[in-house]
């Protein structure tokens, strides 16, 4: 029998994928009843191009949805929820961590859009307006590199994936306690 080795990382171009990504926390106080959050979102990227540091994709979120009892998660749903269906055109590296979007102004343009829309549903509540306000207003405060991280959250976690030797049908589970 053969040793199995893993391939390198190197997606067809026009590849397509489907992204998952469940989280799911839950804090505990003492005397208090357990706060819930469950955050569920599909994105969607293609291979467009391979280039000689990596690849060109674009990257598209298609669902958001959070459900529990944590404070302020269907205000959360809602203001990320409208980032859906904006299609980034990014640059990741050889391994698939993102690099940089390429159409930077069209997507901070997208998002001022957005952002305006946001406030508008919530005129009639306006610390609500407010607040949907600075949560996205954060989205459009980095640069075209932070911003490859921040608008293609899956990306880097999935390259971390990469090149880490794990056999097919192996699992690798994680917990992580934070006080």
């Amino acid at each position: 029998a053969q040793k199995w080795t893993e391939p390198k990382y190197d997606p067809a171009v026009g590849s397509a994928w489907s992204v998952l990504s469940l989280t799911e926390s839950e804090k505990s106080a003492p005397g208090g009843a357990p706060v819930t959050q469950h955050v569920r979102t599909r994105t969607e990227f293609t291979i467009d191009d391979k280039l000689a540091s990596g690849f060109r994709i674009s990257y598209v979120t298609r669902e958001i949805k959070i459900d529990g009892n944590a404070p302020g998660g269907k205000i959360a749903e809602t203001a990320f929820s409208a980032m859906k269906d904006i299609v980034i055109r990014g640059r990741t590296d050889a391994t698939g961590k993102p690099v940089v979007i390429e159409n930077f102004d069209e997507v901070k343009s997208n998002m001022r859009d957005v952002i305006a829309r946001m406030a508008q549903a919530f005129e009639k509540t306006p610390k609500v307006a407010d607040l949907m306000r600075q949560i996205l207003n954060g989205f459009l405060d980095v640069d075209a590199t932070r911003a490859a991280e921040v608008y293609m959250e899956d990306m880097p976690l999935l390259a971390a994936g990469q090149n880490t030797g794990i056999m097919p049908g192996a699992v690798k589970r994680q917990d992580e306690t934070v006080d």
